[in-house]
């Protein structure tokens, strides 16, 4: 059994011993709806938006391209967590990159990182090791991002970019073979920024990368799960595959924090990991696109006007 294959014999574990007080199950029916609807174009799936104009897709796949476009990704993807915070009268508040309504969350975080490396500043390429946290925390700060002084930890726990060409990228990049094996030992490596039980940021970071190289035509070969965090199941329970019981829904839609709540996160995460495996078999797609067209949803304004909230715990997995 590889990885993999325990990663979800866990996932099946949570999922199946909720006991009496269940909280939330994967509707079935459901399942053959929504993957008979299942499409996402070559361009959504390289996730070139998130990259800068001279790395994207256009730029091509010279050696130094692939390493600097694996680098950048490898960079962002471990600031991707907590994009909100509650203020002083305990109300959810999400962060707007530059006070805009279409720079929210991730969306904004790839702007303020875009931004930064179109002026020379990315983390690593141009600062030294004791440099990244006080000028980082300065930025983040100064952008009023939540949480700033844990990305500002994230970054500086960080290989360097000369650091990750002669070593990281010739370790775990370079053979285009990646599976949860792969995203098991990157995460043990980077324990600060990557390591999760459930690999959300690793495996997002090692499957956008194998995405957008794929649409270099570059013979990348992936294998991981749906990205677990806060968004995929609130987009889930939205689509009907991911229904919550009264308690459950209780919770989340008061908004309450999760992290004291004994396995409820787990539980979550774990549906949701078991409700894109079998939206990807129905679908006949990797598990990566049905999480690359849930995404989307979450940037469809019309699909998301009125959407109930996600679930709240504060962590730096997602």
């Amino acid at each position: 059994m590889n990885y993999r294959e325990k990663f979800l014999a866990r996932c099946v574990k949570l999922y199946m011993n909720q006991g009496e007080h269940k909280l939330l199950t994967i509707n079935e029916p459901k399942i053959q709806q929504v993957a008979a609807e299942i499409s996402v174009t070559p361009e959504e799936a390289s996730w070139d938006f998130y990259l800068p104009k001279n790395l994207q897709v256009q730029a091509g796949a010279s050696p130094e391209v692939v390493q600097e476009v694996c680098y950048y990704f490898f960079v962002m993807f471990a600031l991707q967590f907590c994009f909100w915070e509650m203020d002083d009268a305990d109300n959810l508040q999400h962060w707007l990159y530059q006070g805009n309504p279409k720079l929210k969350g991730s969306a904004g975080l790839a702007q303020l990182m875009i931004d930064c490396y179109e002026q020379s500043q990315y983390p690593g390429v141009h600062l030294n090791e004791d440099d990244t946290y006080t000028h980082y925390l300065k930025l983040f700060d100064d952008v009023g991002i939540p949480h700033a002084e844990k990305r500002a930890v994230i970054l500086k726990s960080l290989a360097d970019y000369d650091d990750f060409t002669s070593d990281i990228y010739p370790r775990f990049f370079a053979n285009f073979d990646w599976n949860l094996n792969t995203a098991m030992v990157v995460s043990n490596v980077y324990e600060t920024a990557y390591l999760d039980p459930f690999f959300k940021k690793i495996q997002l970071c090692l499957g956008v990368v194998a995405s957008n190289l794929r649409a270099r035509g570059l013979d990348v070969q992936s294998d991981f799960t749906a990205y677990s965090d806060y968004r995929l199941p609130q987009i889930l329970r939205q689509l009907g595959v991911l229904e919550y019981t009264p308690v459950l829904a209780g919770l989340v839609d008061s908004q309450v924090l999760l992290n004291d709540v004994a396995d409820v996160e787990d539980t979550i995460r774990a549906a949701t990991v078991l409700a894109c495996e079998k939206l990807a078999l129905t679908a006949g797609v990797r598990a990566t696109d049905v999480d690359c067209y849930l995404f989307l949803k979450s940037r469809d304004a019309d699909f998301m006007d009125g959407i109930r909230p996600f679930h709240l715990v504060e962590t730096t997995h997602y």
